[in-house]
């Protein structure tokens, strides 16, 4: 193999690997769109020594909602515990219920998920919308939990 075939091939070589790579561009949405205020909190769970540090709080009033922009390099897909660097979330509805999530679990409507998400605009936007249904189906605080 000449000079040449090797050069050659390392460009194509080159050129198919970063073809395998792209980035990511992605808003996420949390909108509230229950007649109650919501109180957001997400965590990190490190099994390794068994610490929880909270990454974020987030307060949604009513009809109110939340952006996070993301952008990453990517070769596989996005999951949501990535761009909300969280693997746990608890959600309080007006101090009076509460419902939470972890990145984990196999329900129909997880906040961790991207199938429980509306995807608008290409795939560039993901939506969550909390409902009188996820107030509903939130626990009473001071009860089964």
């Amino acid at each position: 193999m000449n000079n040449k075939q090797l050069f050659l091939g390392v460009i194509l070589s080159l050129a198919l690997f970063s073809s395998c790579e792209h980035s990511v561009e992605r808003t996420y949405i949390l909108d509230n769109q229950s007649d109650h205020t919501l109180a957001l909190d997400f965590f990190s769970i490190y099994y390794k020594d068994k610490s929880v540090t909270q990454v974020r709080n987030v307060t949604l009033n009513p009809g109110k909602s939340w952006e996070l922009e993301f952008s990453q390099a990517k070769r596989t897909g996005i999951g949501v515990f990535e761009v909300f660097e969280a693997d746990s979330i608890s959600i309080v509805f007006d101090n009076v219920k509460f419902q939470s999530y972890a990145y984990v679990e196999d329900v129909d409507r997880n906040i961790l998920s991207n199938e429980s998400y509306l995807i608008e605009d290409n795939g560039d936007t993901y939506r969550y919308v909390f409902t009188k249904e996820d107030y509903e189906n939130a626990e009473p605080i001071g009860e089964g939990g």
